[in-house]
């Protein structure tokens, strides 16, 4: 088989121009992603390029860490915080979430739930890890605490209405 030759098992497309390419793309839908979500994603890739540096997230963030930041980001939007792109720092971290989950199950195995939603290890973290990883094992009663439960429980009395 010559280099120019398609492997025995890919599939071709032929356009009615002529063309002919593979058609291994067509489980991926890159055109279809929204480009205006896109560059709001874009943008908040920026903003922590500013603040934390270049690609300091690809250093590793565990899963429920990315997700904890996602759905407070979610909240405070449904809440009706416009101060900030919450929606694009939602989607930075759900996507954060994913290429976490994919390339550093080790780092995640500690705080995920297991089958049948089974407590993660990490759940008897006490807060003398909080100054490892603050986000991990908050002290209990703090004020962003406090500030959370306010904002679910207005959140779930505006959906009941």
């Amino acid at each position: 088989m010559s280099q120019n030759e398609p492997a025995p098992h890919e599939k071709l497309c032929e356009y009615d121009t002529g063309a002919v390419r593979s058609n291994d793309c067509e489980d991926y839908r890159y055109d279809l992603i929204s480009p205006i979500g896109l560059q709001s994603l874009a943008e908040t890739y920026a903003e922590g390029v500013k603040k934390f540096g270049y690609c300091n997230w690809e250093n590793g963030m565990p899963v429920s860490d990315l997700l904890n930041h996602a759905i407070a980001h979610i909240y405070k939007y449904l809440a009706g915080d416009r101060s900030e792109n919450h929606l694009g720092h939602a989607a930075w971290n759900i996507i954060g979430a994913i290429h976490s989950e994919k390339l550093w199950p080790n780092l995640n195995e500690d705080f995920l739930r297991g089958p049948n939603c089974t407590a993660p290890k990490a759940a008897s973290w006490t807060a003398n890890n909080s100054a490892t990883c603050p986000e991990q094992a908050p002290p209990a009663n703090t004020q962003d605490d406090s500030d959370l439960s306010r904002l679910r429980a207005t959140i779930m009395r505006t959906d009941l209405q």
